[in-house]
């Protein structure tokens, strides 16, 4: 066992350079200073600075250190903010020294805090039983916290504590938080929705459903997320919304993810418990990950796969809905058109007195039509019956003639034959499918 410890101690000893953290149990907050090229630990009363290089560590007197709460570092400033409340601290002259005129108002645990061209913002938090669900940011001239409005936005997620949260450029994501049950007020609920902020625009937009993720503590690493597991490393790329388990390198199963890791030039800087010693570790960044075992979409849009079915069921309609409309113009431009003072094929126009287009729409309305239906069209009262019938029958002629004339065809449209039932009652049809029915 012993041989196997000390193979195991030399193995980890070649890819990695590590320095004792000595009172890891007052040790208050780390921050990794990249633009120094040195990781800064806080206690009570003092604070270290270790060379990322060489590991040489200078430690400092530290005064008022009561004040320590979330360290950041922004434009060579050490900042420390409450996460619930409205207390910002500045690191001067190896003073910890209160900056803002707000108060520490509890209304906001859990928050998300970030920093975006030069200023320090939050997100979000849980406080009087309630979650918000807008931005806020320290304003450097009036030391007042303001509020971001989301103006252009036409929808706004659930107020959320706790969870993930990845800043890109101009967008900040966020996905997995806690938040509360409306009916019951005291209940914490998972949130499964992933939302989009753009900081510039100030508008949010709603990307889709994850598997529900609890809340735990991470590691930001390339614009991605890794969440230590037992078994695996899973990193969330949102922006590109992927999802990929690894499998646990050397260290990553080892490493205290209550305190951040920080990938810096190809090294992750993070804490090791080791036989119950703390050990600030800075490791080769390849030996840190395993082998990839799984890869997929890490949300998804069920609106977006509704208006894609939408989309296919629409198309179809649409092609069916235009080919009808232009079956109907190419009919109509094909057959005889129904004006109210004539009729009209392709481009040719016929005028019709009155009483012939009553007599053709008549005709037009039934398969047979009697022939007194056409005479009471037709006659006049100061004419006897047989002079109305005459009228009658030079009226179709003339309809017939115009007809033929119009369609350069020799049939007549209109035809007259003796009624079956009565041999005395003449019955009229007319060639309905030389006309354009609408």
């Amino acid at each position: 066992m012993r041989l196997i410890f000390l193979l195991l101690f030399i193995s980890l000893s070649s890819y990695s350079q590590r320095v004792l953290i000595e009172d890891q149990k007052s040790l208050k907050g780390v921050v990794i200073d990249s633009l120094n090229n040195q990781y800064l630990l806080y206690y009570q009363d003092h604070y270290e600075k270790i060379n990322l290089e060489t590991f040489e560590r200078r430690s400092l007197d530290l005064f008022n250190g009561g004040n320590l709460f979330y360290p950041m570092i922004i434009d060579k400033v050490n900042y420390f903010i409450t996460t619930e409340g409205g207390i910002v601290s500045v690191l001067k002259n190896d003073t910890i020294k209160r900056i803002d005129r707000s108060f520490n108002h509890l209304m906001q645990h859990g928050a998300k805090v970030f920093s975006y061209k030069s200023k320090i913002y939050k997100y979000g938090g849980y406080g009087f039983w309630s979650d918000r669900n807008f931005f806020t940011y320290f304003d450097d001239k009036t030391k007042e916290w303001e509020v971001v409005d989301p103006i252009n936005s036409k929808s706004i997620p659930d107020g959320t504590h706790g969870g993930y949260h990845i800043k890109f450029g101009d967008d900040i994501y966020f996905f997995n938080g806690f938040k509360i049950n409306p009916y019951r007020r005291k209940e914490k609920i998972l949130s499964n929705e992933v939302w989009k902020f753009n900081l510039k625009d100030h508008q949010w937009k709603f990307l889709g459903k994850t598997p529900l993720i609890k809340p735990s503590p991470y590691t930001k690493y390339n614009n991605s997320i890794l969440i230590k597991g037992l078994d695996n490393i899973t990193k969330i790329d949102v922006i590109h919304n992927k999802i990929t388990l690894y499998e646990h390198g050397l260290f990553s199963s080892r490493f205290v993810d209550t305190y951040p890791a920080y990938f810096v030039n190809n090294k992750v800087y993070c804490f090791i418990n080791e036989r119950g010693k703390l050990y600030l570790h800075a490791i080769d960044e390849k030996s840190f990950f395993g082998e990839i075992t799984s890869e997929k979409a890490f949300y998804k849009n069920y609106t977006w796969w509704i208006k894609v079915a939408m989309i296919y069921i629409l198309i179809p309609f649409l092609i069916l809905l235009i080919t009808r409309k232009s079956l109907k113009i190419y009919n109509k431009r094909k057959k005889i058109v129904l004006l109210d003072n004539g009729l009209r094929s392709k481009n040719k126009f016929t005028e019709f007195d009155p009483e012939s287009m009553e007599i053709m729409k008549l005709l037009l309305s039934k398969d047979e039509i009697y022939s007194n239906q056409i005479l009471n069209i037709v006659e006049k009262e100061q004419y006897s019956p047989a002079h109305n019938e005459r009228i009658k029958v030079q009226k179709l002629n003339e309809i017939n003639f115009k007809v033929k004339t119009l369609l350069q065809i020799n049939e007549d449209i209109i035809s007259s034959n003796k009624s079956k039932i009565d041999k005395r009652i003449r019955i009229y049809k007319i060639l309905s499918e030389y006309f354009y029915k609408v």
